[in-house]
């Protein structure tokens, strides 16, 4: 009858309207394929040394997964900002929430990634550290922040296997005054205080000023800071700062006879990441050859790393195998990991810095992010703690050798029962003391 059949079609819409709703309001279209495009944020500090790299690399990064995803597709917003103004970063990020990216990215210091977080969290957006190493960074207000580097304990105990594993007892420490060198020095002083048995000695702590730009730092003001170190006697000096500060460094302790025959230097990862920076104007002093280093631990001869260098430098003018850093390889594979974890039910958000709202999807992306399951990425395997950190710190020994690289000697990994393994075919046999080796030639040098 007419009203059995006007019964049956009122029931039919009464079930068709809410699964149209729920249709819509995911992001699917009707006509056409079903996908939605989603923004990822890209925060960086304008005198990144790594800046140029980056702006090319994002966008490859971001056409790359858009390659390979169907139903979900990523669109960038970068914005910049001057580091030396907190205004300037807050600006940054404000105006970049206006085109509401469901991630932020950001290859930037420890510094100015705990100024981000405090922005980003009350809002539930996810921000990806790249080189942030600070562990005071992990704090119970910034759950949104995830590190895809090790903390710098990690490397403090990399540095005190190596100097047992060479018998060197007795070093200085040079550093920046940033938290990335603040945190070395007490890092590795902390390991000496907690271990009784230790017979390791400190004999001078020189702090200089990276405040300052790096391009205008005074050499009086480097040499003042030296002059503690060569008073000390120490023959095996410990460099604790970033990349862009290395060479000065470097240059100034070699014009006071602190490298070559009776020294030996071990640079941390905010050197040996970027080794381009030691150049000046593509050269590399010869002073630098002998250099001991801890590098961030990424495998080269994969086959996910290979199909990404070669790809990205075949396909960009300009760019070759020297730009390919830790963090250009880490920012490559936050991108794919921040695309991964995005499906159709995320809504975008809509929250900006004047809003108390935050967003409802935040903290279930999140969660996805963060279940990645060893995960094989050019730059390895990735893997989070529950509370936002990678699970393994894994590390490079490397030697310097010139023309301008570093040369694999051994790695270290806070997984393994014998933490330090250095290779037996790069090393002299048995404990290396300072009337063997010097630092300077190289024994690691390929003949």
């Amino acid at each position: 009858t007419k009203t059995h059949l006007l019964m049956l079609f009122i029931v039919v819409v009464a079930m068709i309207i809410p699964w149209l709703c729920g249709f819509v309001l995911s992001g699917r279209v009707l006509l056409g394929h079903a996908s939605e495009e989603y923004t990822v944020g890209f925060l960086v500090a304008d005198d990144n040394p790594q800046l140029n790299v980056l702006q090319v690399l994002v966008p490859y990064a971001i056409t790359k997964f858009n390659n390979n995803s169907v139903d979900v597709k990523l669109r960038l917003k970068t914005h910049t900002y001057d580091q030396s103004s907190l205004f300037g970063l807050v600006d940054a990020a404000c105006s970049l929430l206006s085109s509401n990216p469901v991630v932020i990215i950001s290859p930037d210091g420890s510094g100015c990634i705990a100024s981000q977080a405090d922005i980003f969290a009350p809002l539930h957006i996810p921000l990806l550290s790249i080189v942030a190493t600070d562990p005071h960074i992990k704090k119970a207000h910034r759950q949104n922040l995830l590190l895809l580097s090790p903390g710098d304990e990690y490397q403090s105990r990399a540095i005190l296997d190596l100097l047992s594993f060479y018998d060197w007892q007795e070093m200085a420490f040079v550093a920046s005054d940033s938290t990335y060198g603040i945190n070395g020095v007490t890092y590795f002083q902390t390991l000496l205080t907690n271990n009784r048995n230790s017979h390791f000695v400190v004999k001078s702590i020189a702090f200089f000023n990276a405040v300052t730009h790096f391009n205008h730092l005074d050499p009086e003001q480097m040499r003042t800071t030296l002059i503690n170190t060569k008073r000390s006697l120490a023959r095996v000096i410990i460099l604790n700062c970033e990349g862009q500060y290395g060479r000065m460094v470097l240059q100034q302790a070699y014009k006071m006879g602190l490298m070559g025959p009776g020294y030996v230097w071990i640079v941390t990862e905010g050197i040996t990441a970027n080794p381009k920076l030691l150049a000046f104007d593509g050269f590399y002093p010869s002073y630098y050859e002998g250099l001991l280093g801890i590098g961030p631990s990424i495998d080269s001869k994969t086959l996910e790393y290979k199909a990404f260098v070669d790809r990205f430098v075949s396909s960009h003018a300009g760019i070759d195998n020297s730009d390919i850093s830790p963090t250009i390889v880490k920012s490559y594979d936050a991108v794919q990991l921040a695309g991964r974890a995005l499906n159709l039910n995320i809504v975008p958000p809509a929250v900006n810095c004047s809003t108390n709202m935050s967003w409802l999807d935040g903290e279930s992306y999140l969660d996805a992010i963060k279940s990645t399951k060893d995960k094989a990425g050019a730059s390895g395997r990735i893997s989070f703690t529950s509370d936002g950190q990678v699970k393994v710190a894994d590390y490079k020994i490397v030697n310097f050798v010139n023309p301008g690289f570093f040369v694999d000697v051994g790695n270290w990994s806070s997984i393994q029962n014998r933490r330090l393994n250095m290779f037996a075919d790069k090393h002299a046999v048995g404990p290396v003391q300072y009337s063997s080796w010097v630092g300077y030639p190289s024994p690691y040098r390929d003949t």
